[in-house]
Formats: C-alpha cells, structure tokens, sequence
C-alpha cells in the first residue's frame, strides 16, 4: 500500500506529514474550517472541519490530523453534517450573532435585536455581514432554529480605538488572529486570556490596543473569520455587495507588498494584503494597510499655486508652467545653468522620475537632481530566508524600515534561525537577537555556516564582501528608490543642491534646509515650505495614475490608475512632460506606456519580456547584471524617507500616534 487515501471514495496520493486537511484542498475538495490559519500550526480549537476517517471510527480534525495509509475519508457523511450543524448552533448561540433567524429563544427577536443594537451603539447589522465565515457555515447547514439558551457576552465592546474595533460578543475564540500575531507576523502583542465561560482574546496584560504592544500592522483584521475584528474607519460603511476590489501595490517601503484595494463609489474604503502572490503573501505594516486616507485629506494640495506681490495666489497650470519657465530663464541668465537643480522623494513612477530627469537635464545643462535615499542591493526572495542559519542585520531598524520583512526574519527564527544583531542602538528586534554586537570589527563568521546579512546602505560592508557564504542585501525605505536609481537619479550629488540658487522640490526637502533664492514646490500637502515657495504645483499620487515601479528586490511591476486624482492635480509624467513640450524638447504628451517601452526601456536595453503591457500580468524581475553595475555613494539620509511617510500617515484618520511611535529610530 503506497502513500494514499480515500477521500469520498476517491483515491488520493499523499506526503508524509500532510494533514487530511491539505490532501483536500489541494485536490480541490471542500472541508470548512474558522480557526484554520494557513501556513501556522493547526489547532483544531473549532472542530469545524471534522471528517469521518472510517465507517466504525469517531470523527477527527482534518487540520490536525496526519494523513495515513488506507483511510477512508468522508467529508459530508449524515453524521458529519449533523456534528457541524450542532457545532454551528453552539457557536451562534454565544454573543451576538444577529445574522441570522434566532428560532424558538426564549427571547424574541424583536428584544434581541434591540439588546444587539445597544451593545453596538448602532442600528445596523453585524459589521462582517454577507462575508462572515460563520454565517455562510450557519446558511449552508441550515442552522435557523436555536434549541439551546444563548449565552451573553461578558466583556463590552471596545471602540476608542482609533483603528481597530474589538467586539467580544462576536468572537468565537476560534485563536486565528493569535496565531497571525504569533506565527505570522511574530508580534505576541496577543493572546488566550483567561478560561472556561470568561476566556477571552486579550493584548498582552489585557490592556486596551493603544496601551498594549499591538503595532497596528492589521494582521489580526484580515484573518478574523466573523465580526470581532473591524476597521473603525470602514465598520457600517462599505457592504461586500457595494465594494469592488482591484489589485495594486503599497505606496511606501521598497518591498512592493501586493495589495487589494477596496472601493466603493470610485473611493478607497479600506486596503487588505493580496494573499496571491509574493512579496507579502498578504502581510502588511500599520502604513500599508490604514495609510490612504490622506488621498482625501481636506488639507491636500488641489490647485496650482503662484506668488504675485508676495502672497501665493490660486492659478491656472498655464500661468504656472509660465512662470517656472520665467524663472529658469532669469536665474540661469543670473547665474547660469548649473544653479538649478532638483531634489526628489522618490515615491513617483519610473516614468514621472524620467521625464523629471529629463527636464532638469534640459534647463540646467547637466543631472542636477538627486534623492537622499542610498541604494539598495537586494536578490533574495523573502520565501529564502529561513534557508540561512545565522541572520545579521547591520545598522539596520528593520521592524520600522521594512516591517513584512521583518516578519520573514521573526518566522525564520522561530523555526530556528540565529539572528545576530550589530547596531549601537536597540531596535524592535534586539528581543529576537541571539548575539546583539556594537560594532561590525566584532562579528567573526564562521566559513561553514550560511549567513544572510541585511545591512542599512549607509553602513560600510566592504569586510564581508566576496565571502561566497555570506549573501549580502538590503532594502530601501521608499517604494521605488531602486527605480529612481534605474532611471539615472542618485543620492550623489544630494548635499550639492544646498548650493543651488533655484531647486525644484518634488515631495522632499525638510523646511529650512536648502537656502535656495527660488523655490519650486511639488507636493501633496503643505509645509513650511510653502511660505517660501515661489510656485506651487500640487501633484497626483499612487493609485490616481498609472507608471511603473521597482521593488527591492529588483521587479519591475506596473500600478495601474484606480481612482481618479481630485481637483487640478497632475501626475509628475504629465507636470513634467508639458514642461518639456513648452521648452520645445516634445512635441506632443507623452503616455505612461510610451515613456517606459520607447524612451526608458530602449535606453537601458530591457528586453520585451518586461514591456509595459506585459506588466499587468505581475511583477518581473530583471535578470541580467543591470543593477549590479549600480554604484551607491552610501551617503544617504534615511530619515527623509520616514519624513515622507510620516506625513502622509499624518494626513489619515487615526494614525498619527501610531505614526510617531513607529516612525522613529528605535531607543
């Protein structure tokens, strides 16, 4: 007899350690589960998914239960389906599901609903109806009628939560979100609270969120199975039938998580992590999941600006393209070319940072532009990491930085890598470090053990380089750093733009710190700069238009348009690429796939593989030395990345504590 099993009365082959559970699912056949986490250990606390291994034997957990040779597996046998309804009814009959007929209570509906509604301080629904995985098991085994007494919840709602609501009378224990913050995202920011009728889901200490160690990266949210869990800001107001859903990529870090965005009426709502494919595998940080409401923010920039007799005055994109180029006119003509130049976050598409590039290479006579970011030399996929004994992060606050990879980091050494941690200051991580050194003279690696090494750019690796049993990397702060760098922007020549008489600031120079006699702001939100700023121009952002970008690890993926950008904004492709028509360089605007398939792809000699139609099928990775050839100065300046991001997540309800806590350099 080989390795297989029957699975209603179909023979299925098997690997040694696969659970009944996973020789269903990956042959297609349906076992319902709520406490099922994929990829953490099963727990079979629900029981849901019993199956019957044999005719004279009791029902198992298919989760928990290993596969085994001659097992006769029945998922939907009578008896199966009568357990599960019974299962179901008990799990209705705790708390507040009002989703469904209460039947023959002793309590009438009518009373019922009213105590619900006074516990929710709200007249409508369950926040999870219509996509709660109780309620669809509730329907399916036609559970409409309650023979039991329900039992009421014993712990309030919590809602002061600025972000995450927690409603207790909805849980039903079944432990997913506690193993996403223990074996997902390797947070213990909480756990199993207390026993029997009282247990409870509980942060640690049993605080509220805001006083625990909850990091707000949303995890717990995304894989509750019923309505214990909601987004404040979302809770009542978007419906499963009234939201579209369209795929893209976070605006932040260099990891490219992949990202569902949720819409209704053309609006984002809410943003989930894609549990289809790589990077992220459905993870994100506090800043990718509930950082996009600052798309709405009532303090955006929507009009172009320009100073007349000392006051900024609301204008026409003519007349400020008009007086840019008076501008450049009078200083070059003053000075000369080469006292113009340009500083950039480099949060905007390949395409916006080219034509950008290619205007400050026309007015200033050279490549007067750089960003503050040191680049990054990623090449590992993040499913790697575990393969590594030993992993050393250099100088780097990674849980910060690059918080989905810093899970990777936690999961791997859960299952038993060493982290070895050289940095002078503590970091989220120092917990998790076997070997926490000061200084890189002090690491001596051992020639027969595989390290991987995530150092921050601005540290100096040279030691370890050659070594073919070390894998050096690291990644960026800003989303597409690695494509500015791509498309010929540097951090090279950074500190030089202080000495320019007139600088273009695309979303990036701190208030005070270049002393420029004209300045061109570019940017979603006001600052300090404003009151300075010579002309304004207010741009499009993220998902408001299309481009593409480059992740840490060397993919090229395309974000697609999704929402229509508000006001009079204007993406950096067409800001930019107007400009050039005005100077006389193009003759007509330029579309997003032009720029990348004619202009930059043809000058950096891709191949079609990665032409820009091809890109909506997924991220591609360039395969040839490109980037190797790239040479960062490592002079960068890491915290005008977290500038950036900390005032995008200043502009979105609710993030601005959670904001200041983990956008800072750890103590």
């Amino acid at each position: 007899m080989g390795n297989t099993i029957k699975i209603n009365n179909e023979e299925y082959d098997f690997e040694i350690g696969e659970t009944i559970l996973e020789v269903a699912r990956r042959n297609g056949i349906y076992i319902p589960t709520l406490c099922n986490l994929e990829g953490t250990k099963p727990t079979g606390a629900c029981r849901i998914c019993i199956v019957e291994p044999g005719k004279m034997s009791a029902p198992v957990a298919s989760c928990s239960t290993p596969a085994a040779p001659g097992m006769d597996i029945q998922t939907e046998s009578p008896r199966i389906r009568k357990a599960r309804k019974a299962i179901i009814e008990l799990l209705m009959i705790s708390g507040n599901h009002n989703c469904s007929a209460i039947g023959n209570a002793k309590t009438d509906l009518t009373d019922f609903m009213q105590e619900v509604n006074e516990y929710d301080g709200s007249g409508s629904i369950c926040t999870a109806y219509g996509e709660c995985e109780l309620q669809s098991l509730a329907y399916k085994y036609m559970v409409n009628d309650r023979t039991l007494e329900r039992i009421p919840t014993n712990y309030p709602l919590e809602n002061d939560d600025p972000l995450i609501g927690r409603d207790f009378s909805r849980c039903i224990l079944c432990g997913r979100c506690v193993q996403a913050c223990t074996e997902v995202s390797v947070n213990n920011a909480i756990s199993h609270g207390y026993r029997g009728n009282v247990a409870k889901i509980v942060a640690r200490g049993d605080k509220p969120l805001p006083d625990s160690e909850c990091v707000y990266c949303g995890e717990c949210l995304q894989v509750c199975p019923v309505g214990a869990l909601y987004e404040k800001r979302s809770k009542y107001d978007q419906r499963v039938w009234e939201i579209t859903k369209e795929k893209s990529t976070c605006y932040y870090c260099g990891i490219g998580c992949r990202i569902d965005v949720n819409l209704k009426n053309g609006k984002v709502v809410k943003v989930d992590g894609s549990d289809e494919g790589e990077p992220n595998r459905g993870q994100l940080c506090f800043k990718g999941r509930f950082g996009y409401d600052f798309l709405y923010n009532k303090e955006r920039l929507l009009k172009p600006l320009v100073r007349i007799n000392g006051k900024l005055e609301e204008s026409t994109w003519e007349e400020a393209y008009s007086r840019i180029i008076d501008l450049v006119r009078d200083i070059s003509g003053k000075y000369g070319n080469d006292s113009i130049g340009c500083v950039v976050s480099p949060k905007y598409s390949n395409e916006g940072l080219f034509m950008l590039k290619k205007f400050i290479e026309k007015i200033s006579g050279s490549t007067n532009i750089a960003h503050p970011e040191s680049f990054s030399k990623f090449g590992i996929d993040y499913s790697q990491i575990e393969e590594y004994e030993k992993i050393v992060l250099i100088g780097i606050d990674i849980s910060r930085e690059n918080p989905v990879a810093a899970n990777y980091i936690k999961q791997a050494n859960l299952k038993g890598s060493e982290i070895i941690e050289i940095n002078k200051k503590s970091t989220d991580l120092s917990k998790y470090a076997g070997i926490k050194l000061k200084d890189i003279s002090g690491f001596k690696p051992d020639n027969k053990v595989k390290y991987l090494v995530i150092y921050s750019p601005e540290y100096d690796v040279s030691s370890l380089e050659g070594k073919n049993n070390i894998s050096l990397n690291s990644i960026t702060c800003e989303n597409n750093t690695t494509g500015a760098y791509m498309v010929g922007i540097s951090n090279e020549n950074y500190k030089e733009m202080k000495k320019k008489k007139m600088i273009f600031s695309v979303a990036s120079v701190p208030a005070g710190k270049f002393k420029a006699e004209f300045l061109v702001l570019i940017d979603p939100f006001p600052d300090a700069n404003l009151k300075k700023a010579d002309v304004v121009l207010p741009p499009a952002v993220w998902i408001e238009t299309d481009g593409t970008y480059v992740n840490s690890q060397h993919q090229i993926y395309r974000m697609k348009k999704i929402v229509e950008a508000p006001g009079k904004t204007k993406c950096l492709r067409e800001i930019f690429g107007e400009l050039l028509v005005l100077s006389g360089v193009e003759n007509k605007k330029l579309t997003s796939g032009y720029i990348w398939d004619e202009m930059i792809r043809k000058e950096l000699k891709f191949s079609d593989e990665i032409a820009f139609r091809r890109l909506l099928k997924g991220p591609i990775e360039i395969k040839d030395n490109f980037f190797k050839k790239i040479i960062s100065n490592g002079s960068g300046i890491k915290n005008e990345s977290f500038r950036t991001h900390k005032i995008l997540c200043n502009h979105c309800e609710g993030l601005n504590d959670i904001a200041e806590k983990r956008l800072t350099s750890g103590e």
